[in-house]
């Protein structure tokens, strides 16, 4: 009988170890799984977070600014369809390494460790109840055979679930497969994103406030081309929410 206490034991441990590793993502300092983390602590308190105020448009944190401005200079000069990017952290440091472990090398692990973000970050600073839908930016099918999972999807499908707003991953599609926007300048990324969206008429979109999802705000152009989009389908006004601002 305690031998097969100990395999179920054994067994359980594993299972949990696929999903909560035994070592810190970053440091490989040693974790207990049991305590669900993917992070140390040390490395976790190494995480910037993105603090207010917020440009009122693209979420760039102004708290070094001489004036409490309402925009920042960029967005003085930009146009974007979205109403508002909210931004959980910077795109530096340990976040960003644990971005890029996520989407580029499939550490799913730290999935729970960015909904914990998002969820701490809307709690604090978002109005969730003004949203009847998320709608994470996709990927194109190629992408999707490459990368086996959308990042952003994953991101909205958990935040959602948290918070009880519906989800809508069938309404927004991707339908033209462009160059990577890493290696373009601001200018060419908003050309490059042009016309890669499409919808597929939901009703669902119709006079409502949508939450649109993904990893990282770096120009804002394919959270823009999404927003035109939406918006042209329907949408009352999009709203953004990121892991990191670039």
């Amino acid at each position: 009988m305690n031998q097969t206490l100990l395999s179920f034991n054994k067994i359980g441990r594993c299972f949990l170890n696929l999903i909560y590793p035994s070592e810190c993502q970053i440091c490989k300092a040693s974790l207990d799984p049991v305590r669900k983390e993917c992070l140390c602590g040390d490395c976790k308190a190494k995480i910037r977070l993105n603090l207010p105020p917020f440009c009122a448009k693209c979420g760039r944190s102004l708290i070094n600014s001489v004036t409490a401005l309402e925009l920042c200079n960029d967005c003085k000069s930009s146009n974007y369809h979205f109403r508002k990017v909210w931004a959980v952290g910077h795109y530096e440091g340990i976040l960003k390494e644990c971005i890029h472990l996520f989407k580029f090398n499939g550490k799913l692990s730290l999935a729970p460790l960015f909904n914990e973000l998002f969820l701490n970050f809307a709690s604090s600073y978002m109005k969730i109840a003004l949203f009847d839908a998320i709608v994470p930016v996709p990927l194109h099918s190629s992408k999707i055979r490459e990368r086996t999972f959308n990042q952003a999807e994953l991101l909205a499908k958990n935040f959602g679930r948290k918070t009880k707003i519906p989800i809508n991953t069938s309404c927004l599609i991707r339908i033209k497969n462009t160059s990577p926007q890493t290696e373009l300048s601001k200018n060419k990324r908003f050309l490059n994103i042009k016309g890669a969206f499409g919808t597929k008429r939901s009703p669902l979109l119709k006079d409502k406030n949508i939450l649109l999802v993904d990893d990282v705000f770096t120009t804002g152009s394919t959270l823009d081309e999404c927003a035109k989009i939406l918006l042209g389908d329907g949408a009352k006004s999009v709203e953004c929410l990121v892991l990191a601002r670039g």
